[in-house]
C-alpha cells in the first residue's frame, strides 16, 4: 500500500504490479497485491486486472518480457510497483530497450532493498522490510520454543521504510 501511495503521490495514475507468481500465488504476493488495489482506490482509480502482471519466477528475465509485452500491447504506463527488487531489474532494462526514461517517463519501485539496488542505474526506490528485526524476532521465537513455549505465538508486526532513490523521485 504505502509504496503505490509513494507513486500516486507522485502523481502517478497509470500504475502497473509486476511479478506475481503465475502458477500458484503465494501468501506474500496476495497481501503485495491487496496493498496495491487498496491503495488505487483510496485515490479512486480502479483495479484492473490487466495492470497486474504474473511471471513465472522472480527473476530479471521473466519481468522484462512480461512488461515488454505489455507495452508492445500499446498499455500506457508512467509507475510500476515491482513485488520484488529482482524483478524490478528487468523492469528497469525493459523500459530502457523501450526508450522510456526512469523516472521522467516511468517511475519505478521494488520490495526488499537488495544491496544492489542502490547501484542500479538508475538507483531503485525500493521498500526496506527491516530483515534485521525480522531475524531477531524469528531468532527470539525459535529459542523459545527450545527453551519449552508451547504457546499459539501470535503475530509481531515490523515496521517497514520506503528508501526512496533515483528511480521515484519527484521531478518529471
Amino acid at each position: 500500500h504505502d509504496i503505490t501511495e509513494h507513486l500516486l503521490k507522485l502523481g502517478r495514475k497509470h500504475l502497473l504490479f509486476i511479478g506475481y507468481e503465475s502458477k500458484k500465488i503465494s501468501q506474500t504476493s496476495l497481501q503485495r497485491l491487496a496493498g496495491f488495489r487498496q491503495a488505487l482506490q483510496q485515490f479512486g482509480l480502479p483495479a484492473d486486472p490487466n495492470r497486474e502482471l504474473a511471471i513465472s519466477s522472480a527473476r530479471p528475465d521473466p519481468a522484462f518480457d512480461a512488461l515488454i509485452g505489455a507495452l508492445d500491447s500499446g498499455l500506457a504506463v508512467d509507475g510500476i510497483v515491482c513485488r520484488d527488487d529482482l524483478p524490478a531489474m528487468g523492469v528497469l532494462r525493459a523500459l530502457a530497450s523501450k526508450g522510456l526514461r526512469v523516472p521522467e517517463d516511468v517511475a519505478v519501485t521494488g520490495w526488499d532493498d537488495l544491496s544492489t539496488s542502490a547501484f542500479l542505474v538508475p538507483s531503485l526506490t525500493s521498500v526496506n522490510p527491516n530483515s534485521e528485526e525480522i531475524a531477531i524476532r524469528a531468532v527470539e521465537q525459535v529459542i523459545a520454543r527450545i527453551e519449552g513455549d508451547r504457546s499459539l505465538g501470535h503475530p509481531i508486526i515490523i515496521e517497514h521504510s520506503i528508501v526512496e532513490r533515483e528511480s521515484s523521485t519527484s521531478s518529471r
